[in-house]
Order: structure tokens, then C-alpha cells, then sequence
């Protein structure tokens, strides 16, 4: 007998079974198929790069998409560009479909309804030429997750579809155009020539395929270009430049309404005597005064763009010019120099050998430092004007170019081809905004410079001599003397190659630092150049300190002696110390500065004498 117990827990299992099957039966994700390998793909074959046109429809809107020379072209309803990326995006959604789930034809409800394709969402059609034809229905979204259905003319059964190629698929025939106000289609690298007028003022910019550089032929005189005008040509197809609104494509639209009758500007672009494309700007909605109306002539629809992007066409010249007051690119060509001629404060002259190595061969002939005259190179390379000062110049002696205050000169290599790489004049300094009058020697403009920067520039010849003051090892010194003032303490090595003074043996931690001050003293390099001549000694401390060193170096057979003097620290951050030796070749006096460490090591020796003197011995 089945009690009422029974009854009700088989009743209740009966519901839950029914439950089950139903989630089985209207759940697309669980119910027919099987496994994700099991699917039978959904566009066999499919070749995004053979797909030559698109056709999508949803609701009243009808779009196909054709592809010409590579670029896709809407052709239907009206004849313009379409966003590259938004198509590629598409298709490459195509080539990696993956159904959640395939719906066999046995396991379908009757109704076509049911699965909302009666009638579809929207249809998209895809042809690779003749060669084949996908078409795909687009249904409605299933009851779990977020997915929809797809059905595919000739092949059987519904796909259920994640939502992301849904999202991929624009609905406004706006949503399909390429929203580049200018639309040069890759073809940038042929623009040759551009015009910008903006009111009465006419900027015309042309391209030398040979040098690979721009010129500036309107307003004259002709002005060599700058990096501003081939960054224009990347920045028209940036996203700044995107439009903001599809206005109208009706050709015969009232152009006085938009401002566009008579253009607050216009950019034109184009290959030799071919024109390219043509932008015109007009006036702003009155709603936002932020957006500008514009049009192209090619396309004649009106749109809207950010007026704030407009702003790079109304610059003034200068900005568009080449700031560089030498083109070469010295530190690359550094090989291929053969001589520096400077002229102004000190005539001198640096030639480089074959061997690469630079030498001061006039007023004296000295080695020069290679990495102060790959500076003197680098910081001609980088010198910039900050502004045009006058670009037609009859009289460069106004400037202080006439004759120069000094010359910059750098030629190549070799009798045959002593062509000068660059040549740059200065002349006299506006006090009022620290700047410097320069020109170039094959102009007839001249510019102005920030004094700092002409100052980073050697005015004599010692400047770039080289820093290595001598070599030797510590071994090599056989008597030495420290000068503390009027006193003067005398060192010497005995047989066993110790340090004696006049106290006697030193001890052996001042033996050590002895050793270490020579090491640093063998090795003497300064840090930079800084003056030159005895009677400037005073001026960096010298005659106040009154410290110097002596050494007795031998050199094989012969005695070398070397003299070193100490100044004050320098003033700037470095805090380095200022030195001073005899130089070669007429043993003048160069100062110059020496890191804090070395002429810390190096001043042990004053230490060690200075106790020698007072008989405290060492510690």
C-alpha cells in the first residue's frame, strides 16, 4: 500500500525530473551538441583577406561595404571611406568564431520564431569574390548567459553565439565611416606639398625627396622646415583629429549656415600638381562653441571637429620652421671630420687624423681630449634658436655678425672634399632676455640663442686639451715636497723604498696614505678646464691656500720633476677642488677643477707634513 507519504515524495521527484528536462530543453548552453571539438564550425573556410564585400542589415539600415585598392569603401547608401580598424576588428571576430553550443536540427523547436529569426535580428553577408558567400542571421538572445543565436545560410542547426560579436556590429550607418577628417588612406608618405590658410596669411610647405627635407616657399623668403610640419602629417590621422559629428551629406546644403562660405581656414594637401584632399573650416554650432564646422571637398558632407585641434594650423611660422642652426648630424659623421676652425675670442684649430685621434694644432700643437670634443660636436649639433629675429638681413654688423664675435667651423675629411658640415656665426648678447645673435653662414636671416647655450661652446684653445695631466706610478716618485705657505717639508725613499722626513721613518699608516695620494697624483686628470695663466691664481683661491706638491718622478734614466698647487673649492655644486700645474708646451699656468674624493686622497700628504712639522708624529 502507498501512503500519502509516498504519494507526495514521488510526486516531488516527478516535479524535480520535469524541471530538469526542461532546463535541458531550453537551455542552449546544456542541451544538444556535446563537446566544444564535437561543434561543426559555423564559416568553414573562411579567409578574412579574400572577403571583398560586406552587406549588413538591421532594421531600416542598409549597408555594404566594398573593397578598393585595399581600403574598404562604403557604396551603399551614400559613397565614403570606412573605418579600417572597426571592419578589421570585425573580421577577425569572423575568422576566430566559437560557439558555446550548436543546436542540431532533431533537437530545434519547431518554430524559427522561438529562436528569433523571424524575423532576424539583423543579417550580415560576406563575399570573397565569386569564389564563396557566407550569410548569417542573426537571432535573439537565449534566456541564460549572455549569449544570442546564429543561424548560417547552408548549414544546419543554430549556433548559440557569446554577445561580443553583436557588440562588434554597428548599428548607425555613422558607426561604419571612418572618422578621419583627413583621409589620406596610406598615403601619407606621398604628400609632397601642403597649404594652410588661415584668414590673409598663406602657409605653403614643400618636400625634397632627395634630402628628405621641407621647405617653408610662402611667407618669403624660402625657410628651411622643421620636425613640425611631418609631425602635422601624423597628427591629422590621430584621433585628435577624429570627427565629432556627421552633419548632413547633402551637397547642396546652405554653406552660410555652417561659416563654410567663406572659411576661417583651409588645409590642402597634395602630390606635386595633384590634390589630395582639402579641408575647410567654418564657423561653431551655437550650442557648443568647443566643436567647428568642417568639410571636405572631395566627400562635400559637413561635419563637426574640435576646434581646440584647429589651433595647430593658426601657429605662427617660426614654430613651423627648423630650429636646428646645424643640419648635419655631427656625432654621427664624427668620423668623417677632419678639422674644427674656431675664430672669435682665440683662433684655434683641432684636426683629426686617420687614426681618429684629435689634436690642437694651432695656436700650439697639443693632444686634445676626445670626449670634450665630441661635447664641443654635440653641443653644436643640439643648438637651437629660440627665435627668428629678422628674416632677411642686409646688415649683419647691426647683430654683432659682421664681422663675427666668433665662428664655429666644421669641415669634412680630405682635400678633395674640405666641404664645410657647418658653420655657425655669433654675435652680440641681448643683456635684457640673455640671449645671443647667431646665424648661419649659407642664410640670410638671423636668429637669436639663450647665452647659456652659446657658453657651453669652448672659446679657447686649452678648453680642449687633453685632461690627462702625466702617467706614472707611485714607485717612480723618489723625492717629494709639500709647501704649506712659507714652510716646506721635504720627503724622501730610502733603499728599502720607505718614506723618510726630517723626523725620521714614517710611521706605517702614513707610509700607506703616501702611496695612496701618489696613486691619485700619477692619475691626475681634471675634471674640466677652467682659466688659464698665472695672474689668475688669485682669482680661485691659490694665493690664499698656498699648498703645492713637488715630485721627483723617474722616467728610465732621467728626473722629471712635477708641481701641483692647490686652490679653493669651487663654487658650483660639485664642489670640486680647484688645481693648478705648468702645462705643456710653455709650462703657463692651467687651472682646473679635480673631484672632491681625489683631492681628498691627494691632501693626506698636507696632513702627514703638517704633523711632521709640529713633532707630533703619526697617531
Amino acid at each position: 500500500m502507498i501512503t500519502r507519504q509516498t504519494w507526495w515524495l514521488l510526486g516531488a521527484a516527478g516535479m524535480m525530473l520535469v524541471a530538469v528536462l526542461g532546463d535541458l530543453a531550453f537551455n542552449p548552453l546544456r542541451s544538444g551538441g556535446g563537446k566544444a571539438a564535437d561543434i561543426p564550425p559555423p564559416l568553414p573556410r573562411f579567409d578574412a583577406a579574400t572577403i571583398t564585400t560586406i552587406e549588413y542589415r538591421k532594421g531600416g539600415l542598409r549597408v555594404r561595404l566594398e573593397k578598393r585598392e585595399g581600403q574598404w569603401v562604403i557604396t551603399r547608401p551614400l559613397d565614403y571611406p570606412a573605418g579600417q580598424t572597426s571592419v578589421a576588428v570585425i573580421l577577425e571576430a569572423l575568422s576566430n568564431l566559437r560557439p558555446a553550443n550548436h543546436i542540431p536540427p532533431a533537437a530545434m523547436e519547431k518554430s524559427a520564431a522561438n529562436y528569433g529569426f523571424q524575423p532576424p535580428r539583423a543579417v550580415l553577408t560576406l563575399a570573397a569574390g565569386r569564389l564563396r558567400t557566407y550569410t548569417l542571421h542573426l537571432g535573439g538572445s537565449t534566456h541564460y548567459d549572455d549569449h544570442f543565436y546564429l543561424r548560417v545560410q547552408g548549414r544546419e542547426g543554430v549556433y548559440v553565439m557569446p554577445q561580443q560579436l553583436l557588440k562588434l556590429l554597428p548599428g548607425r550607418l555613422d558607426d561604419w565611416r571612418d572618422r578621419r577628417l583627413v583621409q589620406l588612406a596610406g598615403r601619407r608618405a606621398e604628400v609632397d606639398t601642403l597649404r594652410i590658410t588661415t584668414g590673409p596669411r598663406t602657409l605653403l610647405f614643400q618636400h625634397n625627396p632627395t634630402n628628405r627635407a621641407w621647405t617653408i616657399l610662402q611667407p618669403p623668403p624660402a625657410k628651411r622646415g622643421g620636425a613640425r610640419i611631418g609631425n602635422l602629417l601624423g597628427l591629422l590621422q590621430s584621433p585628435q583629429w577624429n570627427v565629432s559629428k556627421f552633419v548632413t551629406d547633402n551637397p547642396a546644403a546652405d554653406l552660410s549656415s555652417f561659416g563654410l562660405d567663406q572659411p576661417v581656414a583651409e588645409l590642402a594637401l597634395a602630390r606635386g600638381p595633384l590634390k589630395l584632399e582639402t579641408i575647410q573650416f567654418g564657423g561653431s554650432p551655437s550650442n557648443n562653441p568647443a566643436l567647428i564646422y568642417a568639410r571636405r571637398l572631395s566627400r562635400t558632407n559637413i561635419v563637426t571637429f574640435p576646434k581646440a585641434a584647429l589651433a595647430r594650423l593658426q601657429a605662427p611660422v617660426w614654430e613651423f620652421c627648423d630650429h636646428q642652426l646645424v643640419n648635419a648630424p655631427l656625432i654621427r659623421q664624427a668620423a668623417d671630420i677632419g678639422r674644427i676652425e674656431v675664430r672669435g675670442r682665440e683662433n684655434f684649430v683641432l684636426e683629426q687624423g686617420t687614426n681618429r685621434v684629435w689634436v690642437i694644432t694651432q695656436p700650439v700643437r697639443l693632444p686634445a681630449d676626445p670626449e670634450l670634443v665630441g661635447n664641443l660636436l654635440k653641443e653644436l649639433e643640439s643648438l637651437k634658436a629660440v627665435e627668428l629675429e629678422k628674416d632677411v638681413v642686409t646688415d649683419f654688423s647691426t647683430y654683432g655678425l659682421e664681422p663675427a664675435t666668433a665662428r664655429y667651423t666644421v669641415l669634412r675629411r680630405g682635400a678633395a672634399t674640405n666641404a664645410v658640415l657647418a658653420q655657425v656665426d655669433f654675435g652680440n648678447q641681448r643683456l635684457e632676455d640673455r640671449q645671443t645673435f647667431a646665424r648661419r653662414s649659407d642664410e640670410t636671416m638671423a636668429y637669436r640663442v639663450l647665452t647659456s647655450d652659446r657658453n657651453k661652446l669652448p672659446t679657447r684653445f686649452f678648453q680642449l686639451r687633453h685632461r690627462r695631466l702625466w702617467s706614472f706610478t707611485p714607485a717612480a716618485v723618489r723625492k717629494l715636497a709639500v709647501s704649506i705657505g712659507d714652510e716646506r717639508h721635504e720627503f724622501e725613499r730610502n733603499t728599502s723604498g720607505q718614506w723618510t722626513g726630517k723626523s725620521g721613518l714614517l710611521s706605517k699608516t702614513d707610509q700607506t696614505r703616501f702611496e695612496q695620494a701618489l696613486a691619485a697624483l700619477g692619475q691626475l686628470r681634471a675634471e674640466r678646464w677652467t682659466e688659464r695663466g698665472a695672474d689668475k691664481l688669485g682669482l680661485f683661491g691659490f694665493l690664499e691656500t698656498r699648498q703645492r706638491l713637488d715630485l721627483e718622478v723617474r722616467v728610465g734614466d732621467q728626473a722629471v720633476t712635477h708641481m701641483v698647487s692647490l686652490g679653493k673649492t669651487a663654487e658650483s655644486a660639485s664642489l670640486n677642488r680647484y688645481m693648478a700645474v705648468p702645462a705643456h708646451p710653455d709650462n703657463e699656468i692651467v687651472i682646473f677643477e679635480v673631484p672632491r674624493l681625489n683631492e681628498r686622497i691627494i691632501f693626506q700628504m698636507f696632513y702627514v707634513a703638517n704633523r711632521q712639522d709640529t713633532g707630533k708624529g703619526s697617531p
